[in-house]
C-alpha cells in the first residue's frame, strides 16, 4: 500500500512566491499606483475553489494588513464571512465567469473597507478615509483576474 504524501517540490515552489509578494507589497506602500492585489487574490481563491493557494494568500494578507493600517486578522475574518455567505450566492445565481471575477474584486475592496470601518467604529478608532484609488485598484485587479485566471 502506498502512502499519499504531499509533493514537497510543489509546496516549496508555492512558498517561494512569498518573497516576491512581500517585496511587491512593500513597494506598493511606497508607490500608490501599484494595487495591493487583495481583490485579485480573493478572485484566485474563488477561481480555484479555496484550496491550493490559501496558506500563501493568508500569509500575504498579514503583510497587507500591516502595511495598510488594518486590524490584524481582519481580512481573514472578512474572507471567512465572504466565502461563507457571498460566494455561495454568486455561484448559484451568476453564470458568467467574468462577472463573478469582477464582483469578487469589487466586493473584496468595498466589503473589506466597510468591515474594517465598522470594527474601527465599534472600538472608537479613527476610521479610514475612502479614496478614489479603490476604483483604480478594482479596475486594474479585474483586468488582472480576467487575464490570468
Amino acid at each position: 500500500m502506498r502512502r499519499i504524501s504531499p509533493d514537497t517540490k510543489l509546496i516549496i515552489r508555492d512558498f517561494l512566491w512569498i518573497i516576491p509578494l512581500v517585496i511587491y507589497e512593500s513597494l506598493g506602500t511606497i508607490y500608490y499606483f501599484l494595487p495591493p492585489l487583495f481583490g485579485f487574490f480573493t478572485a484566485v481563491l474563488v477561481a480555484n475553489k479555496r484550496t491550493r493557494y490559501l496558506p500563501l494568500i493568508l500569509v500575504y494578507l498579514l503583510f497587507y494588513e500591516a502595511d495598510h493600517r488594518y486590524l490584524m486578522f481582519g481580512s481573514w475574518i472578512f474572507l471567512f464571512l465572504f466565502f461563507r455567505f457571498i460566494v455561495p450566492l454568486m455561484e448559484d445565481y451568476i453564470i458568467s465567469r467574468g462577472v463573478v471575477l469582477f464582483l469578487t474584486v469589487l466586493i473584496s475592496y468595498v466589503g473589506l473597507y466597510c468591515f474594517v470601518s465598522l470594527i474601527y467604529f465599534a472600538f472608537g478608532v479613527e476610521a479610514l478615509s475612502f479614496s478614489w484609488l479603490f476604483v483604480y485598484y478594482v479596475f486594474i485587479e479585474t483586468i488582472l483576474a480576467l487575464v490570468f485566471l
